[in-house]
């Protein structure tokens, strides 16, 4: 199969965070969890974000 972009570029905080380093998709490919390694002060977190009609939601806050 092939992969194909759906919505917009997801973007970490910052230019160095790391955003997207892993990343883990869920079945049917609407919610997907990415990890940011080097956010605030190399603490790290993940967000994640669920698509709804080509846009991507992010659940919850940082």
């Amino acid at each position: 199969g092939s992969w194909s972009q759906v919505g917009a570029d997801l973007d970490g905080e910052a230019e160095d965070d790391r955003f997207g380093r892993d990343v883990s998709i869920s079945d049917d490919g609407t919610r997907v969890a990415v990890s940011s390694v080097q956010n605030t002060s190399l603490s790290g977190h993940v967000r994640i974000y669920d698509e709804s009609g080509g846009t991507w939601t992010q659940v919850g806050s940082d």
